[in-house]
């Protein structure tokens, strides 16, 4: 049988490169990117004409071929002997451009080929990729760091590409479902301490690989929006969700009863107020008020993973929310609900900081009115009744009634707007008025 140990740089060539970006770039990358939310930052840190070593944590099977896609160059990678052992597996391995490396004890023969690699004859160029830690390790723990790519950077004359890698283990991936992302850094340049370049590449990766670091720098901020982003086009979005997808969808299971629509009949900016009894409601009450506004939406609409997750966050965001964290608001948050009063919009505020299908109106926040007061409008308070929970049957059509109140000047005391809101509310959906808690 074959040694895969000992491979001719002519072996890694036009054919090999290709196939390893079609199954790399068609099958794993876009399967993680639908399902783990799989990203790549950094590409702009690659060398761009000479060779490099690709050297990165391990903390997942997928990881090779990942790998292949994030830095969009064909890599030849070492794989353990395992790997080779069925017919199949050593078929796809060899296609890949993976060559065999015996853990216990390393062969003469992979070091050779790894060593030949930069001499490969290709078009695209093949790069060559290791994980010093030799197998596959927990996220974050740089133990077990073997020497062997720093002395192969040595002996190739070439830098180091550090890379981390962050959610791909077995619980991120199925358990809380991170967002796997790969972190390209600054190449490590080619040293002739070996012990130098393997603490650099160590410092390098445990930062790439930190999540608290990777938050500071790539992770969005959903709660700070500009007015310039509400704009024509996240009125068109708004439009096309009331009236054609909420419309459509909802109107075989529901019927809609607006009433008090000529309360807002006007051209001065609003703070709407509504009390929150499902996911439906903020396109509701756009269908509602045939008005313009931006949302405030729970942080955590903002952090669903995967295909689902990033389909619902770029869609809330092309409606107009942004993100409030209800436990500690944030700056940036008060900051994009004064921009949406700047662009000339409504802000639409939940009161009661979430969902309550109980039929009653208890205590509420006080933020809605200091919001109100910066932007110098009036509140208006809105009942929503009837979407406490959800019908499927198209046969019997529930009704659904949303009323809208006379607004509330800003002017009042918050006592008094908290109170004329909570019994205007209960009043028009026709809920119990809990006592308030003092």
């Amino acid at each position: 049988m074959r040694k895969y140990s000992q491979r001719d740089p002519k072996e890694y060539n036009i054919f090999r490169a290709l196939f390893q970006r079609f199954v790399t770039r068609f099958g794993y990358a876009n399967l993680y990117r639908f399902t783990c939310g799989y990203k790549v930052y950094g590409r702009e840190n690659l060398p761009k004409d000479e060779f490099y070593i690709v050297a990165s944590n391990h903390v997942s099977a997928v990881d090779p071929f990942l790998m292949c896609d994030a830095i969009e160059k064909p890599l030849a990678f070492m794989a353990k002997k395992e790997l080779f052992e069925g017919f199949w597996k050593r078929l796809f391995m060899d296609f890949m451009g993976a060559f065999e490396v015996d853990r216990g004890k390393i062969q003469v023969s992979t070091m050779k080929t790894a060593l030949g690699i930069k001499d490969a004859k290709c078009k695209l160029p093949w790069k060559l990729a290791l994980f010093p830690q030799g197998t596959r390790e927990r996220e974050g723990s740089m133990e077990n760091v073997n020497k062997g790519f720093a002395v192969f950077a040595k002996k190739l004359k070439c830098p180091i590409v550090p890379v981390g890698i962050i959610g791909a283990n077995y619980e991120d991936r199925h358990t809380r479902g991170a967002d796997m992302s790969f972190v390209i850094g600054k190449p490590i340049p080619y040293n002739e301490n070996i012990d130098e370049m393997i603490e650099t590449w160590k410092v390098e990766v445990a930062k790439l690989s930190s999540k608290e670091e990777f938050d500071k720098k790539y992770k969005p901020n959903y709660a700070r929006r500009m007015a310039k982003e509400f704009n024509w086009r996240t009125k068109l979005w708004q439009l096309w969700a009331y009236m054609v997808v909420f419309w459509v969808c909802t109107v075989p299971f529901y019927k809609f009863v607006i009433k008090g629509r000529e309360n807002v009949k006007t051209k001065e900016k609003l703070t709407l107020a509504p009390n929150h009894v499902s996911y439906l409601d903020p396109l509701l009450i756009a269908k509602a008020t045939h008005r313009f506004a931006g949302y405030m939406a729970k942080k955590e609409l903002f952090e669903c993973r995967g295909l689902m997750g990033a389909w619902l966050r770029k869609n809330i965001l092309r409606l107009g929310a942004f993100a409030v964290d209800r436990e500690k608001p944030e700056t940036a948050t008060i900051k994009t609900a004064l921009e949406v009063y700047k662009a000339g919009w409504d802000l639409c505020i939940f009161p009661q900081g979430g969902i309550r299908k109980n039929k009653r109106i208890e205590a509420i926040n006080k933020g809605f009115i200091a919001l109100a007061r910066k932007g110098k409008t009036d509140i208006v308070p809105i009942s929503i009744s009837g979407l406490e929970t959800y019908n499927w049957n198209i046969f019997k059509r529930r009704r659904v009634e949303v009323t809208i109140g006379e607004p509330i000047s800003r002017d009042l005391p918050d006592d008094e707007i908290i109170k004329i809101w909570r019994e205007r509310v209960a009043d028009m959906a026709g809920y119990e008025l809990a006592p308030e808690q003092s």
